[in-house]
């Protein structure tokens, strides 16, 4: 499955600015590397990872790719994440990190 080239990503990751403290969230997160980068952009400031996406492959991919970067110790282990097979206009609703006023950013 393939995903955002790791570097195009981090370049991404700090385009984006310092907004993230606390919740970023990826609503089509494919192999969870957007997130990935985020968090190892702003290592201090991200509490949470949320990720979703419609295909059950990418969202399994992406659950093995943030448990890969934080066995490579590339994310901090207070970092958690929740990737889930959602669409996007219902992970709101269904996935209580991403309520109105949780989110700092989304990539």
């Amino acid at each position: 499955y393939a995903g955002v080239h790791p570097p195009l990503a981090a370049a991404m990751a700090g385009l984006a600015g310092d907004a993230a403290e606390g919740v970023v969230w990826d609503p089509f997160c494919g192999s969870g590397t957007m997130l990935i980068e985020a968090a190892i952009a702003r290592p201090a400031a991200v509490r949470t990872l949320v990720g979703t996406d419609v295909a059950p492959a990418a969202v399994s991919l992406a659950t093995a790719n943030v448990a890969e970067a934080r066995r490579r110790k590339l994310l901090a282990d207070r970092v958690g994440a929740v990737l889930r097979e959602v669409d996007f206009r219902e992970g709101v609703e269904r996935i209580p990190e991403l309520a109105l006023g949780g989110v700092s950013l989304v990539v």
